[in-house]
């Protein structure tokens, strides 16, 4: 299929169904992939809890609403020095430290309800930290990908 003749149009949608996901025979690509789906699902179900026991705590939107800035505000506040940084230093080192830091948060704001938290700010404050940390991650792992997976193997749009 590598020397597919291009007048062939049979030939040459096989060849691009075949290396729509040629990126994935690669062990190290399919790690971080899967590193960041389960990410992404924490994420979430932690935002829906966060979400809910902002609720339960003051009753108000408001609060709600708050969540989401403590959220949005530090992203982008940082996304820029975010990937500076993920530019000049080593990107797998820059992931081991924010993501470390991200489950710290999740550990502290576990341990807080479990103690019976009674105020909002600790969570505004842990989410606003985890979310700063996940503005360095991203462009970590993004600009990582070209050294986990050879060019030959990235897809590429059609002009």
């Amino acid at each position: 299929m590598e020397n597919a003749d291009p007048s062939n149009p049979s030939a040459v949608a096989a060849k691009d169904r075949q290396s729509a996901f040629s990126s994935l025979r690669h062990r190290d690509f399919r790690f971080v992939v899967d590193g960041a789906d389960h990410f992404g699902t924490g994420s979430q179900m932690q935002l829906a809890a966060i979400n809910w026991h902002i609720y339960l705590i003051t009753h108000s939107a408001l609060a709600l609403g708050l969540v989401g800035a403590c959220r949005a505000v530090p992203i982008i506040l940082c996304s820029l020095m975010g990937g500076v940084v993920a530019d000049v230093v080593d990107r797998r080192r820059l992931m081991v430290v924010t993501q470390t830091i991200m489950l710290l948060c999740s550990a502290i704001l576990a341990l807080v309800t479990f103690s019976g938290l009674q105020h909002a700010w600790p969570i505004f404050l842990l989410t606003s930290i985890a979310s700063a940390a996940w503005a360095f991650d991203t462009p970590a792992r993004q600009s990582l990908m070209p050294a986990l997976v050879p060019i030959k193997d990235f897809r590429t749009p059609r002009a």
